[in-house]
């Protein structure tokens, strides 16, 4: 997988109906693509947790890496 491959499965995702965020109960953590420097991260009220693309996964197993960080940083959210 390449950079564009990357994008193309997140637009198909998004299209599809998916929603590129995580969710929590009631809160929701929108997931955003830093294509410029190959991050995915969310942005929380403090900081933002991100993570770097790995090209040679998937769209779901990078967003799995994020989630694992974010709850590494959040672990309140599991709760």
């Amino acid at each position: 997988m390449d950079k564009t491959t990357f994008k193309q499965e997140i637009s198909d995702y998004t299209a599809r109906g998916g929603k590129f965020a995580f969710a929590f109960g009631d809160i929701h953590l929108p997931a955003v693509y830093h294509e410029a420097v190959n991050m995915l991260g969310v942005k929380m009220p403090a900081h933002e947790v991100f993570v770097p693309v790995d090209y040679s996964r998937d769209l779901g197993d990078n967003l799995d890496v994020l989630m694992n960080k974010l709850l590494e940083k959040y672990p309140q959210l599991s709760d």
